[in-house]
């Protein structure tokens, strides 16, 4: 099998403006790291016009399907990327989600790292700016100390609360002073349900905080940088850009059944508690991913519904979504 990647990206024709800002970065990649690429469009959307419009012009080589499947059920597009990749020899698959930015020397970086998966690691991917656990070294390496601890205080704010058909969660609260991530984490590990996925920034708190700061530092953020990978405080892995071994994802969604629901952090988590299997997270090697949906289906404007206490931002997630990536990239600077 070759040592080459399959970007197995999302979508459901929407999020143009993110797509973009995506294959830009990976444009910027060294000639080698392309070279070991192939983008895979997996959309819900028999409508391909705009990426192949799009790509036709691009140096990756690329391949655009159909694959349809519910909204709350993205498993038959996995399963599908998963054929794909071991019929067409990519030893090594990255998935993403369609509303997240990689930047690219981080891309290089796990590219020219990609072996770690072999062995070592049963997971590598970039530090998003939101995701689970990496979403606290990213505010303590992207931002001032100063800048961290408002998020934190911002995180301090979430009150955890009972999500029927899914788990009691207000056993997370954290009694007074600052919020302790690590402390947290170790809660999380401790709870006797599947459902570990819970984080503050995921129900939206410190969100807007943490993308106001991306677009301060964003020169910073988007230049080439020396990259490291650690080991988190991994109880509950939910990052929505990651690389993995292609015959271990077919494992863990194919051959060892450890799904329950629709999604595929579950499983992922489950195959590394079970093999100890860590994953690796690379340390100044930034990604960016804007919002979470939980934030405009779980706050308190939901009747007869708090499963949280924060209100749900006026505008739709997609027009939150374009307004920041329109801040962002104003000057079109990086």
């Amino acid at each position: 099998m070759s040592d080459k990647t399959l970007i197995f990206y999302l979508t459901a024709c929407d999020r143009y403006f993110i797509f973009d800002k995506f294959i830009d970065e990976i444009n910027k990649c060294s000639v080698d790291t392309i070279d070991k690429l192939h983008l895979l469009i997996v959309n819900s959307s028999p409508d391909m016009t705009y990426y192949e419009s799009k790509l036709t012009k691009q140096k990756i080589q690329y391949t655009c399907v159909h694959v349809p499947c519910p909204q709350n059920n993205y498993l038959p597009k996995v399963k599908y990327a998963i054929n794909f990749g071991l019929t067409n020899n990519f030893k090594y698959t990255f998935k993403c989600d369609n509303d997240f930015i990689i930047t690219h020397y981080t891309m290089d970086y796990i590219i020219q790292n990609i072996s770690l998966l072999d062995s070592k690691y049963l997971t590598l991917s970039p530090n998003i700016s939101t995701g689970m656990p990496s979403v606290e070294y990213f505010i303590d390496e992207a931002f001032t100390k100063d800048e961290s601890e408002q998020i934190r205080d911002e995180f301090k704010k979430c009150k955890f609360n009972l999500q029927p058909g899914v788990f009691d969660y207000r056993g997370l609260h954290q009694p007074g002073g600052k919020w302790d991530y690590k402390q947290f984490f170790n809660q999380l590990t401790n709870l006797p349900t599947w459902y570990k996925g819970a984080h503050p920034v995921r129900y939206g708190f410190g969100n807007d905080m943490i993308n106001d700061l991306i677009i301060k530092h964003k020169t910073d953020i988007f230049q080439k940088k020396d990259c490291s990978v650690i080991e988190g405080d991994i109880s509950y892995f939910a990052n929505m850009g990651f690389f993995i071994n292609t015959q271990i994802y077919h494992k863990l969604i194919n051959v060892e059944k450890l799904t329950i629901n629709g999604c595929d952090d579950i499983p992922l988590n489950r195959y590394g508690w079970k093999h100890n299997l860590k994953h690796g997270i690379i340390s100044h090697g930034y990604a960016i991913h804007i919002a979470y949906g939980w934030r405009w289906c779980l706050n308190n404007t939901q009747s007869g519904h708090q499963y949280v206490d924060i209100d749900c931002p006026t505008k739709t997630l997609i027009e939150y979504e374009e307004q920041f990536i329109n801040k962002l990239y104003v000057t079109d600077s990086i």
